[in-house]
């Protein structure tokens, strides 16, 4: 069987991926799905589309005399191991799959041990991704991003997994607001202006999110995973909100999310060493040989961000609906 060829258009760039068969279009569907393409997307940049090759079989082992980077267990994935020599960087789930990339070359491989096909869809191809965006000059936030009603804006949530960045998303979706993503976002900054746009992976909802949010139950079944989660598709919300997939907008204002007890919701201004350190925290890995330079950009790229944008706590409690009005206010947009 030949392998199958396809692009994931990632709006100021293009990855060619190479899979063993089609099944794997189904594997990657939920982290990846509205960036594939059949056909390579119109105008990419010349001679600079990233490859990255997709094999089936014995994954790479940890190569002799590398430098060790990172290791750390990973959720659902097991002990991941980063490594290093002069010219790749190798993430490495022994004996389940393995990823390769090439150092400034945009090329990165990844195989994957026939008995763990559904690890294509983790940590590996979304690194190798990372790597494609931090070459076109973008970067992955953990954070929601969200168009404004009515405005060709959008804003950023961003707190630690856990606090309710997807209750608080699919809460604004229902107020006017429309999605981008409920948890990564991906940003470009340009002479000092910063835009985003959503990377499109489904989202996951919690059993306590369809509590809040009883308008979610005929998009939701009634099988939930051990962590009481979900996922739910973005084309399924796309047919009665407004969901947009691979459309940058420039970034108005970031909240950093926060549970109070209490109904009341209030916003008020972060400093922006608050903010650096906290994005900083969750977003910028430190291994045993320091920052490697995509991790270097990135922290770069984020106090560049918060310097040029208006930071925001937003303290959320119990009235759901007291979120759209106070993210309005502080922005001083008209109803």
């Amino acid at each position: 069987m030949s392998n199958l060829v396809i692009y994931l258009d990632l709006v100021h760039g293009v990855i060619r991926m190479t899979l063993p068969n089609p099944r794997f279009i189904e594997r990657i569907h939920s982290t990846v799905g509205p960036l594939i393409s059949n056909r390579m997307p119109l105008n990419p940049i010349v001679g600079s589309i990233y490859e990255i090759s997709v094999a089936i079989g014995d994954p790479e082992t940890i190569p002799p005399l590398s430098k060790l980077l990172a290791k750390s267990e990973i959720y659902d994935e097991g002990l991941g191991v980063m490594v290093s020599t002069d010219d790749y960087i190798w993430l490495i789930f022994d004996g389940k799959i393995s990823l390769k990339i090439k150092r400034g070359q945009m090329r990165a491989w990844i195989i994957v041990h026939p008995e763990h096909e559904r690890r294509i869809a983790g940590s590996c191809l979304l690194l190798a991704i990372e790597d494609a965006l931090d070459y076109y000059g973008q970067f992955i936030l953990h954070a929601a991003s969200l168009r404004l009603p009515d405005q060709d804006m959008n804003i950023l949530i961003y707190a630690p997994s856990g606090t309710g960045k997807t209750t608080t998303t699919l809460s604004l979706l229902s107020d006017g607001f429309g999605l981008c993503s409920d948890d990564a976002t991906i940003l470009k900054i340009e002479n000092g202006v910063t835009t985003g746009w959503g990377f499109p992976r489904h989202l996951k909802v919690h059993k306590n999110t369809a509590f809040m949010l009883p308008w979610l139950t005929p998009l939701l079944t009634n099988e939930w995973d051990k962590e009481g989660e979900q996922p739910l598709a973005r084309k399924d919300l796309g047919v009665s909100y407004s969901v947009y997939d691979k459309d940058p907008q420039t970034i108005l204002g970031i909240f950093s999310l926060v549970r109070t007890s209490g109904d009341q919701c209030v916003a008020e201004p972060l400093s922006t060493l608050e903010a650096t350190i906290e994005l900083t925290a969750d977003n910028v890995r430190v291994g045993s040989e320091g920052l490697l330079p995509v991790q270097e950009r990135r922290l770069d790229n984020i106090i560049n961000m918060v310097s040029n944008i208006q930071v925001f706590k937003l303290s959320v409690g119990s009235d759901l609906k007291a979120i759209s009005p106070e993210i309005a206010r502080v922005l001083a947009l008209k109803n």
